[in-house]
């Protein structure tokens, strides 16, 4: 027994427009890899604030006393040698830090992490 073809195009379409209008249940299967991102710090150095050294408040009348003078460059001497001590501090801290962050960029490289990103974050971080 043969369908009339109006019969089968009336069953046939609705099945076919009703599948082509709701969205597929299957959803495509994307892996997940999970990457640490690093968070990159370098705290800021500390303010040293620059002395104001002995000599810059002595006057004039005093400049002619040789025993102010001496005591004036001795006082001056130990705030110089204070502030370099203090800078150089700061400056062992920043290499310490540069350190860090060349071995840590060197492990995240190994470690299979986009060298863009690290590149990005470099310029981002020294600004």
């Amino acid at each position: 027994m043969k369908l009339p073809k109006v019969l089968l195009l009336m069953f046939a379409i609705p099945f076919v427009m009703g599948g082509a209008g709701c969205p597929s249940r299957i959803k495509p299967y994307q892996p997940i890899k999970e990457v640490a991102r690093p968070v990159p710090f370098c705290p800021a150095p500390p303010d040293v604030e620059r002395p104001v050294y002995e000599y810059e408040t002595v006057t004039p009348e005093q400049l002619r006393d040789s025993g102010t003078v001496a005591k004036t460059y001795i006082i001056t001497c130990e705030q110089a040698k204070h502030y370099a001590d203090q800078l150089e501090e700061v400056l062992k801290t920043l290499r310490e830090n540069s350190e860090q962050w060349s071995e840590m960029r060197a492990r995240l490289l190994q470690e299979g992490v986009d060298p863009k990103i690290l590149d990005e974050m470099e310029k981002k971080y020294k600004k």
